[in-house]
């Protein structure tokens, strides 16, 4: 599929989709994916609903309530669990904010997330802070499929903690793309590549 000059890092660009197509109807090998169970956990957010509950933002980039998808002028966003998410891209790469979460403590060993978007380090990232000093930070993979990654948390049992999802970039792959965030004793995995 050709998107013209609305490739994300700017200029001509194509996408492809690996599938069957029976002459009417393409089913994409990843949407036959076998779905996983979730460990159980702590979910801290899964973005559903009209608003970002507790958290704060600033800045212009995420709006007033979680995306409900694939935004204006965006490639196609995948791989988010439910009807929403946090999507960076609205109006654009041009936009920034940081989206902050409410206090809380760690009780699991690892911190779970999808993410997407772009992998500009310290620009478009997720960051966990304690004591005020991040101390995780991770980035998308100039991709909008979002893909488990997760971090271990274990040195930090008992701490209080908050997490930024920050969006400092206005280039190309200048966004960010968050869901459901959990604490867990278990990991769980990427899916492979596509």
């Amino acid at each position: 599929m050709n998107v013209g000059g609305g490739a994300p890092p700017g200029g001509w660009g194509g996408q492809y989709f690996v599938g069957d197509f029976d002459g009417s109807t393409f089913t994409d090998d990843n949407a036959s994916a076998p779905a996983q169970s979730l460990p159980d956990g702590v979910l801290l957010a899964d973005f559903e609903g009209g608003s970002y509950g507790a958290w704060t933002k600033t800045g212009s980039a995420f709006g007033n309530a979680p995306a409900p998808g694939t935004l204006a002028s965006q490639n196609p966003v995948s791989g988010f669990l439910g009807s929403g998410l946090v999507d960076s891209y609205l109006n654009g790469d041009g936009s920034t904010g940081v989206l902050t979460s409410p206090s809380f403590k760690v009780t699991r060993r690892y911190l779970n997330f999808l993410i997407g978007g772009g992998n500009l380090a310290g620009q478009t990232c997720i960051n966990l802070k304690v004591n005020g000093q991040i101390v995780r930070t991770a980035t998308g993979e100039d991709d909008e499929f979002l893909n488990w990654k997760n971090w271990d948390v274990t040195e930090f049992a008992g701490s209080d903690a908050v997490l930024e999802i920050v969006d400092a970039a206005t280039g190309g792959w200048g966004h960010i793309n968050i869901d459901h965030i959990l604490m867990a004793d278990t990991l769980f995995r990427p899916i492979p590549a596509r």
